[in-house]
């Protein structure tokens, strides 16, 4: 009896043994899940703060671009108003110097003539 008893009780310590182990390889796992539950979560947090970078850098750029946009579109209303009035300028320019060569043209007509009223008489 005392002998099954023994046997009984080494197999009792044998299966508690390997209990603890398996116990013990459990909460080795668990810890190692956990650390690498932290280490994602971090990874997370920092993805976050990057996208929310990224969308704040793309809003600001995106302000910045609309910014330009409307600048730029000011600068060709700008040149077009600026084509319109060189245009205006040079059509009086023309006109201008088409008095002015007209004028010339009368002075030297009457000048002329007068040369010949002076050589005739």
């Amino acid at each position: 009896i005392l002998g099954q008893e023994k046997d009984i009780r080494q197999t009792w310590i044998e299966k508690y043994e390997v209990e603890q182990r398996r116990h013990t390889d459990t909460m080795n796992e668990q810890m190692k899940l956990k650390h690498q539950l932290k280490e994602h979560m971090m990874e997370i947090n920092r993805l976050k703060i990057d996208l929310e970078d990224a969308r704040y850098s793309y809003k600001r750029e995106g302000e910045k671009f609309k910014a330009e946009k409307k600048q730029t579109a000011q600068y060709l209303v700008d040149i077009e108003n600026l084509e319109r009035e060189k245009c205006g300028l040079k059509s009086i320019n023309d006109s201008i110097d088409k008095k002015y060569k007209m004028k010339i043209d009368e002075l030297e007509n009457v000048h002329t003539d007068q040369v010949d009223d002076l050589t005739i008489t």
